[in-house]
């Protein structure tokens, strides 16, 4: 649609410039949710970054000194061009069994730059 939502599919990367991030990161949310590394625990940490008082089974968390060391689902960061705009953050998290796969789910490459 005209206000850049409503594709109904996926966007090239880098075609929403005005959404960047201040770090000039670009599509942190809204193509597809994310691959995590981590297994996912719906309650890991007494950290609440983000609460849906109306569904409190649904509260997500962060844990800063890292996820289970086992599990059977992994985590899915950031929402989907198919989610709702609850779930468009790039914080959100989400869990799938490993061997999952859907037209609204990828993963991003990272690459650890060193400062010179």
């Amino acid at each position: 649609g005209e206000d850049g939502c409503g594709a109904y599919s996926t966007m090239p990367v880098g075609s929403k410039p005005a959404g960047a991030s201040p770090f000039g990161v670009l599509d942190m949310a809204g193509n597809v949710r994310e691959w995590v590394n981590d297994w996912y625990a719906p309650l890991y940490t007494p950290y609440r970054v983000w609460e849906w008082t109306d569904r409190p089974e649904r509260y997500n968390w962060a844990n800063p000194n890292g996820g289970p060391r086992h599990g059977t689902h992994r985590v899915n960061r950031g929402g989907g061009w198919m989610d709702g705009s609850e779930e468009l953050r790039a914080p959100y998290r989400s869990a799938n069994l490993p061997v999952n796969r859907g037209s609204d789910l990828g993963f991003r490459c990272a690459y650890r730059w060193e400062w010179q």
